[in-house]
């Protein structure tokens, strides 16, 4: 497995309530790939509002399919770029919380 680690560039509210103005940010984000089964393990972790610093919950995808340089499942799309595919990133939405990420490769 090869892993590629970061933290995503922006999050916030996907829909946010009106009058609300909640902006939870994922403060570490990490993806494995599994080269044999062309799947890969994407989660953001320590997700936090932050304006108040309470905890949001962690999000994730496991078996996500890689075909063409790129991956895609519900609430996420992504693609490697660089020589060798040394860097990954994309946008994601899931519980609310959207944003995009880079990462780079361990």
């Amino acid at each position: 497995a090869v892993r590629w680690a970061g933290r995503p560039r922006r999050g916030g509210p996907a829909r946010p309530a009106p009058g609300r103005r909640r902006r939870p940010a994922a403060r570490q984000a990490a993806m494995t790939v599994d080269l044999e089964e062309s799947s890969l393990d994407l989660e953001f972790t320590n997700i936090a509002e932050l304006v108040s610093g309470d905890g949001v919950g962690d999000i994730g995808w496991q078996g996500v399919a890689m075909q063409g340089g790129g991956f895609r499942a519900d609430g996420l799309d992504g693609r490697f770029y660089g020589p060798d595919h040394e860097e990954a990133g994309g946008v994601f939405e899931r519980g609310g919380i959207a944003g995009a990420f880079s990462l780079g490769r361990d």
